[in-house]
């Protein structure tokens, strides 16, 4: 889907893998406290990323209507607004 979703992938995929790695982490070593932290900043990206894929669906049934008008017809442009309103 373009561009901005692709950087956004990747960088919610990289932080979300080095969360969830320090929070393991920090639990193999019986920090408790930081491992709660870790854990839930590693829940938050989850339901986060999860979240961004339901924006994708409704951005397209908000959008659908200006396709020809605002996109020009575009397919391309309209999938790449898409994405990056979802991501």
């Amino acid at each position: 889907f373009g561009p901005v979703a692709r950087a956004s992938n990747l960088v919610f995929a990289s932080t979300w893998l080095a969360v969830t790695v320090l929070g393991w982490r920090a639990g193999r070593h019986a920090r408790a406290s930081a491992h709660r932290r870790w854990m839930i900043r590693s829940a938050v990206l989850t339901f986060s990323i999860l979240t961004n894929r339901i924006w994708g669906p409704l951005a397209f049934l908000a959008l659908q209507s200006q396709r020809a008008s605002s996109f020009h017809g575009d397919e391309t442009f309209f999938a790449w607004t898409i994405a990056g309103l979802s991501t």
